[in-house]
């Protein structure tokens, strides 16, 4: 079931975060995650977020500001079955406009949201990592 977040989720939620980003990311430094850690668990919550709960468990999330999406995150037993755009949809359909930036690096991703629609608008350089970005953009 998709949901709008509930304070109790904030753990389930950044450990969905920290171990999707060490996991996809693995040209990053954990490090770099861990020291970013405390500034989403500040902005998730005032975020518009959207849940995955099965059988009671946080399995997946989409979390985004002012049409920005700070993420998708889904739990590595369920990646790549389609609950990331579920999540995705959920989304738009309460945004006209969506924009994201992902590692040029991170293939997955960047082959998701072009099947979502998304068009690369800008390339851009991480000055903390030193690593391509790419800003996508969805038009409704």
């Amino acid at each position: 079931m998709i949901r709008k977040w509930k304070t109790e989720d904030l753990e389930a939620v950044m450990e969905l975060w920290l171990m999707g980003n060490t996991e996809v990311h693995s040209f990053i430094s954990p490090k770099y995650w861990q020291q970013n850690f405390s500034e989403i668990q500040r902005v998730v919550p005032i975020a518009r977020t959207y849940v995955y709960e099965h059988k009671g468990k946080v399995k997946g999330f989409i979390s985004a500001m002012e049409g920005y999406i700070l993420g998708i995150f889904v739990d590595s037993d369920i990646r790549k079955c389609g609950m990331g755009m579920v999540l995705l949809d959920c989304l738009k359909q309460k945004e006209k406009n969506l924009t994201v930036t992902v590692y040029e690096k991170n293939v997955d991703a960047v082959r998701f949201f072009m099947r979502q629609k998304f068009r690369v608008e800008s390339e851009l350089t991480e000055d903390s990592t030193g690593e391509k970005q790419l800003m996508m953009a969805w038009n409704g």
